[in-house]
C-alpha cells in the first residue's frame, strides 16, 4: 500500500484561557450515548452549527438543567451569573483552577475522557463538541487524570501473566 505522511499543527488561539466561564447554563443531551459512535454525530452537527456555539450541549448534569432531546436545544436560554476563573495552571494528567464564585459551572477545554476526575466540583460532563464542563462546588477545582476500572484490571492481568511466565521459565530449567 502507498505510504501516507501527515504532519499535526498545534495553534496556541490568542486570548483563550483553558478554562472559561459559560455564559448559558448547558442543556443535557438525551438519547446520545457516551460512546465514540453516539457521540460523533452529534458533535458534527455541532461543528455544522456555528450559530449555536454560545450554547452548550453536555452528556449529563444536575437534573435542574434543561434537556435537549435530539441535540434540539430548548429555545429558552438560562442566564448564568457572572464567574471569574483565575490561577489555571495544566500539566499532562492535572488542571487546577480558581473560581471566584461556587455552583456556576465553566468550560474546560481539554479533551473529554471518562478518567477524568473533578476535586472540587461536580462533574465532568461530556460537552460539544469534545470538552468538559464543571459545576465548582469549592473555589479551588482540580481536574486528575487517573485510572478507570478496566486500567487496574489490565494492571493485575500483566502481573500476573508475568508471574506465570516467570513460573513456567523456572520449572523448564528445574526439569532440565
Amino acid at each position: 500500500g502507498a505510504a501516507v505522511t501527515t504532519t499535526w499543527k498545534v495553534y496556541l488561539v490568542h486570548n483563550s484561557a483553558l478554562v472559561s466561564p459559560l455564559p448559558v447554563q448547558p442543556d443535557v443531551l438525551t438519547g446520545v450515548g457516551q460512546g465514540q459512535a453516539a457521540w460523533l454525530p452529534q458533535a458534527q452537527r455541532w461543528y455544522a452549527d456555528p450559530a449555536g456555539f454560545g450554547q452548550e450541549l453536555v452528556a449529563g448534569g444536575p437534573a435542574a438543567w434543561a434537556t435537549a432531546p435530539g441535540g434540539v436545544a430548548p429555545k429558552t436560554q438560562v442566564a448564568l451569573p457572572p464567574v471569574t476563573v483565575t490561577g489555571i495552571t495544566a500539566t499532562t494528567d492535572q488542571i487546577r483552577f480558581h473560581v471566584d464564585r461556587t455552583g456556576v459551572p465553566v468550560l474546560v477545554k481539554t479533551s473529554y475522557f471518562p478518567n477524568w476526575h473533578a476535586q472540587g466540583a461536580t462533574g465532568p460532563w461530556r460537552a460539544e463538541p469534545n470538552l468538559m464542563v464543571v459545576v465548582p462546588t469549592a473555589h479551588d477545582v482540580t481536574l486528575s487524570y487517573g485510572s478507570s476500572g478496566a486500567d487496574k484490571l489490565g494492571d493485575v492481568l500483566t502481573v500476573a501473566g508475568l508471574v506465570a511466565v516467570v513460573a513456567l521459565l523456572r520449572r523448564r530449567t528445574v526439569q532440565a
